[in-house]
């Protein structure tokens, strides 16, 4: 497996130019990421060998680069330790030690290179002694003396390949893979109960906002209800004032009749009495030559209930009359108490009415004919019947309804607001609402600038 150089090429190389230059640092060491393979910095310094020793550690490989002083010539040299320890596992071990070569190449300009597995090797003493060597100022004419090498032997190698197999610690590796296996096991489980628990708290916030959702709505609905509900029970209540008021009204009207009633009959009845003995006193003259006592005691009995017969008939002629009369002005009071009750629904019925022309105009304007009936040609008798609303003009009739029920009060719309049914009003930002009657906490009632009357939430507007 070949070494990747280029992942992290950028920092490498900016690492190994400091230690090449005039910068502080003096040191850098190389290692593996964890895949044994992609070459990083570990770390730098300035401190010199001792803390570059520091860095070399005895379970991984490390790739150290370091300037040094020539002891013959005080020129600053570099020197790459390839350091493989010795405890360092034989699979890795047989890895990296193909990489050598390419790290080798890939920092050019180093002048003293070599490999260590064991700390004497890279002693501060054997370092300085190969850098000396190194130097050309170790050469000298004068300085060199024959030396006897002895026999010239037959060049060969003992280089002997090998056997990365049996290297490999077999025990080792399988207890590795068994680590690996069962870390990998645990993060499976640790990510699975992560998005569990992610799941339910997801779970448990989304039913605490449908809840919250809700309630509002169930809030809003309970409010919109107690508004109308009321609405409805001042139509009523007022209703049935008008009404009891035009029963109070009856009733006098009828005591007053009555009473007038009684003056006339006592009246006419004293005028009755006196014409009946004036009636009794001539029978008796007449007829008391011929007839005895009794006969014109009789007489005068028959005349009396003759006449006692005509006044029943007159007196029960005058109640049916009276009773007729009667009739008529209770059927004045509930005409009166339906005229009240349907100009209230009128003007109910106006203020919700949004623009243009209702179906009942349209048909005036297609039937004028119909609509426009002279008066002598209605019946005379006919049942009331209230007339229906007429749609007026968007302006003049939210002029009336400002003329009729304006409160002075008005508000500015702070949020828009889309009505959801032909009570409440839709509302835009910043638009005026006028008219405004408070009459709930949380539901107002006000006429928006194009006319339109109905609820709105009291909290999407401010008092101007």
């Amino acid at each position: 497996m070949a070494c990747d150089l280029k992942k992290n090429k950028d920092a490498m190389m900016e690492a190994f130019d400091d230690v090449r230059g005039d910068s502080d640092n003096d040191w850098v060491a190389f290692g593996y990421e964890k895949d044994n393979r992609t070459l990083k910095v570990n770390e730098t310094g300035e401190d010199g060998y001792d803390e570059m020793v520091d860095e070399l550690g005895e379970t991984k490989a490390i790739y150290a680069i370091i300037k040094m002083k020539d002891p013959n010539s005080g020129l600053s040299k570099l020197v790459q330790i390839n350091w493989l320890p010795d405890g360092l596992p034989a699979s890795i071990k047989a890895v990296v030690s193909r990489h050598v070569t390419d790290v080798e190449r890939f920092f050019p300009g180093v002048h003293v290179r070599l490999n260590a597995r064991y700390e004497d090797d890279v002693a501060e003493k054997v370092l300085l002694a190969k850098v000396a060597k190194s130097s050309g100022a170790n050469y000298g004419i004068h300085k060199e003396k024959k030396k006897d090498y002895g026999p010239i032997e037959k060049t060969g190698t003992n280089y002997v390949k090998t056997d990365a197999g049996k290297e490999v610690d077999v025990t080792q590796r399988n207890a590795y893979m068994n680590k690996q296996h069962a870390e990998d096991a645990q993060r499976i489980k640790d990510e699975q109960k992560r998005k569990a628990a992610d799941r339910a708290q997801d779970d448990q916030e989304r039913r605490a906002r449908e809840e919250r959702e809700a309630h509002a709505r169930n809030t809003a609905v309970e409010s919109k209800a107690k508004i109308i509900q009321a609405q409805k029970e001042r139509e009523a209540e007022k209703r049935r004032q008008e009404e009891e008021k035009a029963k109070e009204a009856w009733r006098d009207e009828q005591n007053r009749e009555a009473e007038r009633m009684t003056e006339a009959e006592r009246e006419a009845e004293e005028e009755k009495m006196r014409l009946w003995e004036e009636e009794r006193e001539r029978i008796s003259g007449a007829k008391g030559a011929t007839m005895s006592e009794e006969d014109r005691q009789e007489a005068w009995l028959q005349e009396k209930e003759r006449r006692w017969e005509e006044e029943r008939e007159n007196i029960r002629s005058h109640r049916n009359t009276a009773k007729a009369e009667d009739d008529d002005a209770i059927a004045e009071g509930r005409k009166a108490a339906k005229a009240a009750a349907w100009e209230e629904e009128r003007a109910k019925i106006s203020a919700h009415v949004r623009t243009g022309h209702c179906a009942q105009a349209e048909e005036e304007e297609q039937y004028p004919e119909e609509q426009q009936q002279p008066e002598e040609q209605q019946p005379e008798e006919q049942s009331y019947q209230p007339e229906e609303p007429q749609c007026q003009p968007e302006e003049q009739q939210h002029q009336e309804e400002t003329t009729d029920s304006g409160t002075g009060i008005s508000c500015r719309v702070l949020y828009d607001y889309q009505a959801d049914d032909d009570t409440e009003v839709s509302l835009e930002t910043d638009e005026i609402v006028g008219d405004v009657e408070q009459s709930d906490e949380n539901w107002w009632v006000g006429t928006t600038p194009s006319g339109a009357r109905g609820m709105f939430p009291a909290n999407y507007v401010e008092v101007c």
